[in-house]
C-alpha cells in the first residue's frame, strides 16, 4: 500500500461537532423521556446515542481515528436491538400479536441473540485491527466483514417482519393505522407504525454502506477507515444521516410513552369487528381465518340456535322441543290428522316434527 493510499483523508470538524451534538441532544431528550415517561426497555438506544457521538467527535482529531472506527462500527448495534425489542412490543400494544410471522415474546429474543452475536464478531474483529496484531490481522478483518454482513441479513429478514405486520394490520385491521384527528401530531399512537418503518429503512442504508466499505477498503492496514469511502462525503449521506433520523424518530415519538406494561395486557375482543360466531380471545373472526387459510377455533354447536330460534319447533333441536310448546297452524285441520294417523295416535309428535298438542280426530 503507498503512502498516499494509507493517508487518512481530511474530515471537517465543523460538521463532526455539528452530528456530534445531533447525536447528544438526541440521547439527552431521550434520558428525559425516560426520566418522564419510563420505558427502560430503550435504554440501549439512548447508551448508542451518546457513544455514537462521541465517535463522531473524535473525527474532528487525526489522533482520534481509532475511537471514531470503534465507537461508530459498535454504537449501531445498540440502536438495532432497541428496534427489535420495539416490534413485538408494539404488536402486543396494539393488540395485533396474530399478524406478526412469530410469536412477539420470541421476536426479541432471537433477533437481539443475533445481535450479540454480530456485536461480538465486530468488536473482536475491531479489536484486532485496532491493536494491529499482525498473526490475527486477516482474521480480525474477516470477523469485522462477516459480523457486518450477517447483521445485515438479519435485519433484511426483521424488516421483512415489519412490513408483513404492516400489511396485514391494513388488511384485516385498517382502523389500527388510521390517525386519530382529535389528538396532536406527537399524541398519535399511529406514527410509532410508520417511524419504525422508516427506522428499519434508514438502517439497512447504513449496513449496506459498511459491508460496502470494508470488503472494498478495509485491508490490515486501512482498518476501512483511510479510503475515499471514508471520506465526508460519503460517511455522512450513508452513515450519520440515516442513523440520525433513525434515532431521531425514536426521540419524537418516544415509545415508552405509548406502550406500557397496561396498554400490552389482553383486553377483550371488539364485539362489533368480530363476527356472531364465538372467537377465543384476541384470534381472527371467522372469515378472516377462512381467508388466511388457518384452521378455524372451536365453535358453540348450539350457537345458531341460541341466536336463531326456529320458525317452528320441528326445526329445532330435539332437546329444545319441550321450549316450543306453541299450536301447530295445522293441529286441527282434517287433512293432515289423515297423514298423521300412520304414525300413530299423536302424529307427527312421536317422530319428533312437534310436541303433542291434544288429540288428533281417528281417522
Amino acid at each position: 500500500m503507498s503512502d498516499s493510499a494509507s493517508a487518512p483523508p481530511s474530515h471537517s470538524k465543523v460538521l463532526a461537532i455539528i452530528f456530534a451534538l445531533l447525536f447528544i441532544s438526541c440521547g439527552v431528550i431521550q434520558v428525559y423521556s425516560l426520566w418522564k415517561w419510563k420505558g427502560k426497555w430503550l435504554i440501549a438506544m439512548t447508551i448508542g446515542c451518546f457513544t455514537y457521538g462521541l465517535g463522531v467527535a473524535c473525527m474532528a482529531s487525526p489522533s482520534g481515528l481509532a475511537w471514531f472506527f470503534l465507537l461508530t462500527t459498535l454504537s449501531p448495534c445498540a440502536f438495532i436491538a432497541a428496534e427489535y425489542v420495539i416490534l413485538g412490543r408494539l404488536a402486543r400494544h396494539l393488540q395485533a400479536s396474530q399478524h406478526l410471522a412469530i410469536s412477539p415474546g420470541k421476536v426479541a429474543n432471537v433477533f437481539i441473540f443475533s445481535d450479540v452475536v454480530t456485536f461480538a464478531m465486530q468488536g473482536a474483529g475491531t479489536g484486532i485491527e485496532i491493536a494491529q496484531i499482525k498473526k490475527v490481522l486477516a482474521l480480525g478483518r474477516w470477523l469485522l466483514l462477516g459480523g457486518l454482513i450477517l447483521q445485515l441479513i438479519s435485519f433484511l429478514f426483521f424488516t421483512w417482519m415489519v412490513v408483513k405486520f404492516v400489511k396485514n394490520l391494513k388488511r384485516f385491521e385498517p382502523e389500527r393505522l388510521r390517525k386519530d384527528r382529535s389528538l396532536t401530531f406527537l399524541q398519535n399512537e399511529v406514527w410509532l407504525v410508520w417511524g419504525l418503518l422508516l427506522s428499519c429503512a434508514f438502517i439497512i442504508i447504513r449496513s449496506i454502506y459498511r459491508v460496502i466499505q470494508f470488503a472494498a477498503e478495509g485491508d490490515s492496514q486501512s482498518l476501512g477507515i483511510t479510503g475515499n469511502l471514508s471520506s465526508d462525503l460519503f460517511f455522512y449521506p450513508f452513515d450519520g444521516i440515516p442513523l440520525f433520523i433513525a434515532v431521531a424518530v425514536s426521540s419524537l415519538f418516544w415509545p415508552g410513552r405509548f406502550i406500557t406494561p397496561q396498554s400490552m395486557a389482553p383486553r377483550a375482543v371488539d364485539t362489533e369487528s368480530s363476527s356472531s360466531t364465538n372467537v377465543a380471545e384476541g384470534a381472527l373472526p371467522m372469515d378472516k381465518y377462512r381467508e388466511r387459510g388457518r384452521p378455524m377455533p372451536p365453535q358453540d354447536p348450539y350457537q345458531h340456535s341460541r341466536s336463531h330460534p326456529p320458525a317452528y319447533p320441528h326445526e329445532g333441536h330435539q332437546d329444545k322441543r319441550q321450549k316450543y310448546q306453541q299450536p301447530h297452524p295445522y293441529h286441527n285441520n282434517p287433512y293432515y290428522a289423515q297423514q298423521a294417523a300412520p304414525y300413530g295416535a299423536g302424529g307427527y309428535q312421536q317422530n319428533g316434527y312437534y310436541p303433542q298438542q291434544g288429540a288428533y280426530p281417528s281417522r
